[in-house]
């Protein structure tokens, strides 16, 4: 048996007025761009330090 959903007294009926002239509502098209980062460019120097860390890092990881 499908459970219903009984008006409540208490809450009182609200009259809409609907009886206003209609009006064509016109929202201006919102253009946003997108900036994309380009990746910074590491140098040699900077390869081999994050590789290095990265070692050491594997290197704690590995249990003894």
């Amino acid at each position: 048996m499908p459970e219903s959903n009984p008006i409540k007294k208490d809450d009182p009926n609200v009259a809409i007025d609907t009886s206003g002239p209609e009006v064509d509502v016109a929202l201006p098209e919102e253009k946003t761009e997108e900036v994309v980062k380009k990746p910074k460019r590491r140098n040699k120097k900077q390869k081999q330090r994050i590789k290095i860390q990265i070692k050491h890092l594997k290197m704690k990881e590995k249990p003894s």
